[in-house]
């Protein structure tokens, strides 16, 4: 799992960001809008606590200006959610 990236923020459009690590790795991650307005501009350095949800069919990198990720990762295996995480995300994402 990824648990945080840590690099240069390459661009930030709407829903994702691509963050450049130094290795010379882009990781595009998927944020809130309010994840989004709390990101410096492109160029500058940037942090971002992530969660990976891995699907049979997808591979998909949440970014989070706050360890709420954990948070709601304790929730689905405290409940047993089998409820995909991006439907828990857009519900919490107007708290991030």
């Amino acid at each position: 799992m990824i648990a945080m990236v840590k690099g240069t923020l390459m661009e930030k459009s709407e829903g994702e960001a691509v963050v450049m690590t130094a290795g010379g790795l882009g990781l595009r991650v998927m944020c809130s809008m309010n994840t989004l307005a709390v990101l410096p501009a492109a160029g500058q350095e940037c942090t971002l606590y992530t969660f990976m949800n891995v699907r049979e069919d997808a591979m998909e990198l949440f970014g989070f200006c706050q360890k709420i990720a954990n948070l709601i990762q304790n929730i689905r295996r405290t409940f047993y959610c089998n409820v995909p995480f991006y439907m828990i995300f857009f519900r919490w994402h107007m708290l991030l």
